[in-house]
């Protein structure tokens, strides 16, 4: 477990331990970070990572520190924790939030009256450009075979503004993925989770993720995270008033799909190896057909793994097998180079993996884990 604590004398984070998850027993102290600092554990370099809140230039960013041992790597140098992420000129600012930004006059006597490094920052921003997009969070988790990744995006308002309107900042939540869980890649900049920016709804703003982002619920991904209203019984209109947690769902493996919507299309993979001998598809044909070959290194379809051998497939399937008539089982291609060749004439094709088992277990990683397995992996 890690708590981030305050006041501001002591800023920093405690580490503790349980054995079972209940009780739970103080060991470390970390060296100094900021709020909304985090920790997960990388499997696939087998490190456990510090994500901690840093500032650069008045902007929120992150900074990364591993370890191969969590509490060892409790305490470290300044030069020691590695600018890991931040937000570029791709992360355009709020329109919605832009409205609610004060004139020019008002940032100036506001920057007169607080030492706020953010009121400072905005005095010099464009009037036109709103509040600077800023990485206020960055929490990941292993799924199957990758990194992914909750970019918690910061539009504001300054909270000098939040305060003086009453209402809470505007945060979304955007998915990101990575193959070695340093470099991040966001092709996509619209959120994932977003915050509705309707008065009186529970995550009316200022959304953030659960820190192990998901946990897989049989043919779902679960995604629990907080949302603020800024309204409660108790504290009335305020900034940090109704916060709740809420849960959001998603198809198994469904973060993304090649689709063929419009038409049929076609679909070669990199060569790829496997140790598994059963292959399994994860498709919706919405109506379509899917069938599958397979080519060795120079792009010749294997004898027994042509498309017209193979069984199609219609519907939509989380975990669906593939078959050939002319074979088995993959059994004569294990720890060969091969591509995969998808023809799919309508629907999305989600994700394909070769399990060592004939029930389609992907050996893969769960992230926070899942109540229909016993580990981390799907076994």
């Amino acid at each position: 477990m890690f708590i981030y604590e305050r006041p501001s004398d002591t800023y920093g984070g405690q580490v503790l331990t349980s054995p079972d998850g209940i009780n739970w027993t103080f060991v470390s102290r970390t060296s100094d970070v900021g709020d909304c600092t985090s920790i997960h554990y990388n499997p696939f370099r087998g490190k456990w990572v510090y994500s901690v809140r840093t500032s650069t230039s008045g902007n929120r960013t992150r900074g990364y520190r591993e370890h191969v041992d969590l509490l060892e790597g409790a305490q470290w140098n300044r030069d020691e924790l590695v600018h890991w992420a931040s937000l570029d000129e791709k992360d355009l600012p709020d329109p919605w939030v832009l409205a609610l930004m004060p004139n020019r006059d008002r940032l100036e006597k506001m920057a007169e009256e607080t030492d706020d490094p953010s009121v400072l920052l905005n005095r010099h921003v464009p009037r036109n450009y709103g509040d600077p997009p800023q990485l206020y969070n960055l929490e990941a988790a292993p799924y199957e075979s990758l990194m992914i990744g909750v970019f918690q995006v910061h539009y504001g308002p300054l909270n000098a503004i939040c305060n003086e309107l009453k209402m809470p900042k505007f945060t979304d939540l955007q998915i990101t993925y990575s193959r070695d869980g340093f470099h991040w890649h966001r092709p996509d900049r619209t959120p994932f989770i977003a915050a509705t920016r309707k008065k009186g709804d529970w995550d009316f703003a200022y959304l953030h993720s659960a820190s192990t982002v998901c946990a897989v619920f049989e043919d779902r991904i679960v995604f629990y995270y907080g949302g603020w209203s800024g309204e409660s019984p108790n504290r009335g209109t305020d900034m940090y008033s109704g916060g709740a947690t809420g849960i959001a769902t998603l198809r198994r493996d469904g973060f993304a799909s090649m689709s063929a919507a419009s038409g049929a299309g076609n679909l070669t993979t990199r060569p790829v190896v496997f140790e598994g001998k059963y292959p399994f598809v994860n498709v919706d044909t919405d109506g379509g057909t899917l069938t599958v070959e397979i080519l060795d290194e120079q792009g010749n379809v294997i004898p027994g793994f042509s498309r017209n051998e193979f069984t199609p497939i219609r519907g939509n399937h989380v975990k669906q097998a593939m078959t050939w008539r002319g074979a088995p089982n993959l059994a004569t291609l294990i720890n060969k180079p091969v591509r995969f060749r998808f023809y799919l004439d309508k629907g999305d094709l989600f994700a394909f993996w070769v399990s060592p088992d004939a029930n389609g277990a992907s050996q893969g990683y769960v992230a926070a884990g899942s109540p229909d397995y016993s580990g981390p992996v799907d076994k």
